[in-house]
C-alpha cells in the first residue's frame, strides 16, 4: 500500500494504536512530529518552560501525570499527559490533551470547548484528569465518559489530542480515541482532524475554504476519488459502495488538517474502505487546488496573499 498520501505528521502515531508505548513529541521547523518510542521521556526535545512544568511520577502505582509548557511556531501551549493503570490491569488509560493557552481568551474558549469539552480552565482540567485517573486506579468498576466498563472489559483507552501544525493565526489537530477489550475482535478507534483560528476560535471548514460552485467541487472530489483509487493501488473495488458514482460527493467533509503545501481530506476507518486499508488521508498540493479555492477564503489567504 503506497503510503506517500499519508498524513505523515500524524500517522507514525496511528502505528502506535495497539501498542503500550508513549509518543515522543519532537518540534520540527516549528511544528511537531511524532515517533513511535518506547519508555522514553515524553517531554523529548520540545521547548518548554521548567518554570511551569509539573511532574508526578509514580509509574510503580500505574499513574504518570505530566504537565508542561510547550512552544509550537511561537503559539504557546499545554501539555496535558495523564496514564493510569486500574488495579489488576482491568483497565489502562492514556490521555494526551495538548492545547493552546495565550491569546485571545475568548478565542481559547471555544478552541478548548471543541476539543476536549471543558471551558479554558487549566486548572479543572488537570483536577477532571487526576480524578479519572484516580477511579481507573481504585475501582474494578467504573463510570468513564458515560461509558461502563468492568472485568470482562480488561484493555485499554486512550485519549490524544494535539497540534500537528501551526502557522498563520491558523492551527491544524489531530483527534484520536483507541479503545480495546478483550471481548473485542480486534481493536477500535476513531480518528479526525480540524482546523482552527487562533484568533477567532472558530474551527474552518470546508465551505470557509472551497469554492461554492458545483463544477468545482466536483473536480476536488474526482481528483479525491482518483488518489483514493491509487492508495488501493489501483483496485476501485476496494472503495465503498457509498462513496463511488453519484455518492462521490461525499467525500468532501469537514475532517480536515492542512500545512504549507497541503489541504488534506482525513477518512475514517470502514468510511471508504474495509477496516484493513486504515484511516486513509490525500493531501491535495495548494497549486493543484488553488483555482478551487475561495479567493478570500482563510486558506486562500494563508497559502497566497501572505
Amino acid at each position: 500500500m503506497r503510503n506517500r498520501m499519508l498524513y505523515s505528521i500524524f500517522f507514525v502515531a496511528v502505528g502506535l494504536l495497539y501498542l503500550s508505548c508513549t509518543s515522543n513529541k519532537k518540534q520540527s521547523d516549528g511544528n511537531l512530529t511524532l515517533e513511535p518510542v518506547a519508555d522514553v521521556e515524553i517531554v523529548g526535545d520540545t521547548v518548554k518552560s521548567p518554570s511551569v512544568e509539573i511532574l508526578v511520577d509514580v509509574s510503580e502505582s500505574g499513574h504518570v501525570e505530566k504537565i508542561y509548557d510547550t512552544v509550537i511556531n511561537g503559539v504557546k501551549f499545554r501539555d496535558f499527559y495523564f496514564k493510569c493503570e486500574g488495579e489488576g490491569e482491568v483497565i489502562s488509560d492514556e490521555t494526551d490533551y495538548c492545547l493552546p493557552i495565550e491569546g485571545n481568551a475568548e478565542a481559547l474558549e471555544k478552541i478548548w470547548k471543541s476539543l476536549v469539552g471543558l471551558p479554558y480552565d487549566k486548572d479543572a482540567l488537570q483536577k477532571k484528569l487526576e480524578k479519572e485517573c484516580e477511579a481507573i486506579m481504585t475501582e474494578p468498576k467504573l463510570v468513564k465518559e458515560d461509558m461502563d466498563y468492568d472485568e470482562e472489559m480488561q484493555g485499554l483507552l486512550n485519549h490524544y489530542v494535539y497540534p500537528v501544525f501551526v502557522d498563520g493565526g491558523l492551527v491544524s489537530y489531530a483527534i484520536l480515541e483507541e479503545w480495546f477489550y478483550e471481548s473485542m475482535p480486534h481493536p477500535q478507534s476513531m480518528f479526525s482532524t480540524a482546523i482552527y483560528s487562533l484568533e477567532t476560535g472558530e474551527k474552518i471548514l470546508q465551505d470557509d475554504i472551497l469554492d461554492d460552485s458545483q463544477s468545482s467541487r466536483q473536480v476536488v472530489v474526482n481528483e479525491i476519488y482518483r488518489r483514493l483509487v491509487e492508495y488501493a493501488d489501483g483496485d476501485e473495488s476496494y472503495i465503498m459502495e457509498s462513496c463511488r458514482g453519484d455518492d462521490k460527493m461525499s467525500l468532501l467533509n469537514d475532517n480536515l488538517g492542512f500545512d504549507e503545501n497541503s489541504l488534506i481530506y482525513n477518512y475514517e476507518r470502514y468510511e471508504v474502505f474495509p477496516y484493513m486499508m486504515g484511516t486513509p488521508s490525500i493531501g491535495l498540493p495548494k497549486e493543484w487546488i488553488k483555482p478551487y479555492l475561495k479567493k478570500d477564503g482563510i486558506l486562500y489567504e494563508y497559502w497566497f496573499k501572505n
